[in-house]
């Protein structure tokens, strides 16, 4: 049975009317996409609305109160729940999106920034460099939110990290290892690593020194690795000026350098990564056998150096100069890589495997028959999704393996991009004129089907685990396009009437 009409009719029976202030765009968080569901928060009543779908059809809502007035909404990895986090009410809820079984957590500050673990069974929340509290708050305090069924009675833990001295730039938290899951907390020139597992250890001070150079190093991102044969946690640290890499690694012990018990349980060795330069791009890879490879790319210089982590053995490869940016790709088992520079045709394609094994064929390079903007690699496949700008031919897929090029004709602009490896299926959004369109691509065959919009949208949401493609319009009145995500045609599409949605897409706007 269709449902939407009766879905509207809940929505509205006995609900504020749309229109006024339920149109302000501030008012309203989402939509989001998580597992089977299209979430939103409906701010003016403090409630999440949750759309379940099911192969491009509304097939049941609910509204779910929260004992909070939700500020961000953050879907978990798993698809399973959300996230809301409240500032002004220094709490957190979990909201089960199957059951609306929400879990509430007093937080006992204003925090405005949340990390999560890879598995979502643990939460950080912070103060970024960024925060929007307005007065009077300790930047270098964290809260640590256990979001596991076991959870404890009181499952939230705040302390403040001497070692920190400012609001973090970001903090990362690593995979589970070892038992427990390490937060990474990044500051100016140095990075606090801690044991979310015992919140109330020590955490390990790490400077960021680099030789012969004495300036500021701001890290930025954190990329994780796991050694399979020595069970060692890596961790690569990216800084803004681009012209440092470190290489952090973690081993559990039992006691500290001097023979003293180490009370945190576990120690960090820095290393300082050859080959970074600003603006060049930087990667973590495992080859097959297990070996771990940094990839630092350095465009001035024209070189990829690519360092084995556990014998800090490096090699260098001269590719051109220009390339910034690597795309990580799979080639019948072997794991790829492919530097280029936007604007520029050349695709210069790394064996990975031939390094690690000392070959001397490892670079191989490839034309597109126009500039890129950006290269997307399909999983499974020796190929890309090239994206083209300044033209309407905007796409085109390129087979790493022969050079064969795949073009698509007339394809407007295209302003989203999304793949659906479950679906082995990539889906955009594209604009040709006034008109924007859907298309599903299959993986396989390469075949594009179209699907047309009435009205033009800014957004497309793919949710693989409801087999639905959503096609969202802003603004006041706006519409929900819902699509079967093997079935992306006219003829297939179901629309969602602008009084659901009224005023209810305009978050997106401010993004």
């Amino acid at each position: 049975m269709r449902l939407l009409g009766l879905l509207i009719a809940l929505t509205l029976c006995g609900c504020p009317q749309p229109g006024g202030d339920l149109a302000r765009s501030d008012q309203i968080l989402g939509p989001v996409a998580a597992g089977e569901h299209l979430v939103y928060a409906d701010t003016t009543r403090d409630e999440l609305v949750i759309v379940a779908l099911d192969a491009g059809d509304a097939t049941d809502l609910r509204r779910v109160a929260l004992d909070l007035h939700p500020e961000r909404l953050v879907p978990l990895p798993d698809g399973a729940g959300v996230l809301a986090l409240a500032s002004a009410d220094e709490a957190l809820a979990h909201v089960d999106l199957a059951t609306g079984a929400t879990r509430h957590f007093d937080l006992g500050a204003p925090y405005d920034g949340l990390s999560l673990s890879p598995d979502a069974g643990l939460a950080m929340a912070y103060f970024p460099t960024s925060s929007k509290v307005p007065l009077f708050h300790n930047g270098g305090e964290l809260a640590f939110v256990d979001l596991s069924t076991e959870a404890a009675a009181a499952p939230v833990t705040r302390r403040t990290l001497a070692s920190l001295g400012r609001s973090p730039h970001g903090v990362f938290v690593s995979p589970p290892w070892q038992g427990r899951r390490l937060a990474f907390v990044l500051s100016d020139s140095h990075v606090a690593v801690l044991d979310l597992s015992a919140p109330d250890a020590p955490e390990h001070s790490i400077p960021l020194v680099s030789l012969g150079q004495a300036d500021k190093r701001t890290p930025h991102h954190v990329a994780f690795a796991i050694d399979p044969a020595t069970g060692v946690l890596w961790s690569l640290v990216l800084t803004l000026e681009g012209s440092t890499a470190y290489a952090l690694r973690a081993t559990p012990s039992t006691e500290g350098a001097g023979g003293a018990a180490d009370s945190a349980g576990f120690q960090i060795v820095l290393q300082q990564l050859a080959g970074a330069s600003p603006s060049g791009d930087a990667r973590l890879v495992q080859t097959t056998d297990g070996t771990l490879l940094a990839l630092l790319l350095s465009p001035a210089q024209g070189t990829l150096t690519v360092t084995e982590l556990v014998t800090a053995n490096s090699r260098v490869l001269s590719l051109a100069v220009g390339p910034s940016r690597l795309a990580l790709y799979d080639d019948a088992g072997r794991p790829m890589a492919a530097a280029y520079r936007p604007s520029d045709r050349a695709l210069h394609l790394v064996d990975l495997e031939a390094i690690a094994t000392k070959k001397d064929k490892a670079v191989t390079t490839r034309y597109a028959e126009s500039p890129l903007s950006s290269l997307t690699p399909i999983p499974g496949r020796p190929r890309f999704i090239a994206l083209h700008p300044g033209s309407t031919n905007a796409i085109s897929v390129i087979d790493a393996a022969t050079g064969r090029i795949t073009p698509f004709g007339q394809t407007g602009a295209v302003r989203s991009l999304t793949l659906a490896p479950d679906l082995d299926r990539a889906f955009l959004l594209t604009r040709l004129g006034a008109t924007d369109h859907v298309v599903s691509l299959d993986l396989a065959t390469l075949h594009p089907t179209v699907a047309t919009l009435a009205t033009q949208a800014d957004h497309l949401l793919v949710l693989p685990d409801a087999s639905t493609v959503a096609a969202v319009h802003l603004a006041p009145g706006g519409r929900l396009t819902l699509w079967p995500a093997d079935a992306v045609a006219d003829e297939a599409s179901r629309v969602v009437p602008a009084p659901l949605l009224e005023g209810l897409l305009d978050a997106f706007a401010q993004e």
